[in-house]
Formats: structure tokens, sequence, C-alpha cells
């Protein structure tokens, strides 16, 4: 997955978005979006080996249910004006980007 990435690059601005390059599949699972279905039905587990690869654009939007931000902030002005920079960001394509590459968007 991208944890490497956690690793690799400094927090980003309000202004940034990061384009991670020759990414793989390495873990198949389904955590986030099982909380609901019982344990058994969860897993993470090695993927099959493949050599494709995604380019991947990641933006780390704000979590309003977490780090003690109250939920009924995400619509104030500069909440709003911050992941509408994010997401500018994360659509602008860099200067030496091939535009026909297909990219997956990551949020965080």
């Amino acid at each position: 997955e991208l944890l490497v990435t956690l690793f690799l690059v400094e927090k980003m601005l309000p202004f940034e978005a990061v384009e991670i390059e020759g990414a793989r599949r390495y873990v198949e699972l389904n955590m986030m979006g099982s909380r609901s279905l019982p344990r058994a039905e969860q897993f993470c587990r090695p993927a099959e080996p493949s050599e494709s690869t995604v380019t991947a654009v990641a933006l780390d939007a704000i979590c309003f249910n977490s780090y003690g931000i109250s939920k009924g902030t995400q619509y104030q002005p500069h909440h709003v004006l911050r992941e509408i920079r994010k997401c500018l960001a994360a659509l602008t394509l860099p200067a030496h980007s091939d535009p026909s590459t297909r990219r997956s968007f990551v949020t965080g």
C-alpha cells in the first residue's frame, strides 16, 4: 500500500499533494469498509503477485471525526477553502507528467 510514503514524505502543506508513480499492491484488504461485517468476513492477506503498477495522487483531507475537531466546523470558510486548494493541487498535473496516465486518488 502507500504506507512507505508516510516515512519518506514530510507533512504536506495546505496547498500540496503528492504523486506516487509505480506503486504496486502487496496487500489485499477490506478493513476500512467492513466495520459492520462479522470479524470472520474481514480480511487482510497478501495480494496476488503482479507486475502492474499505478500512479496515485495522495492528499491529506481533514478527517473531522478525528483529532478532536468538531464535525460541525467542516463547513467553515477556512476549512472549505483548504479542501478546495487540496483538490486543486491533486488535480493539477505536474509539468513533466503524461496527461494520458490514469491516476488514482488517495485521501487520508
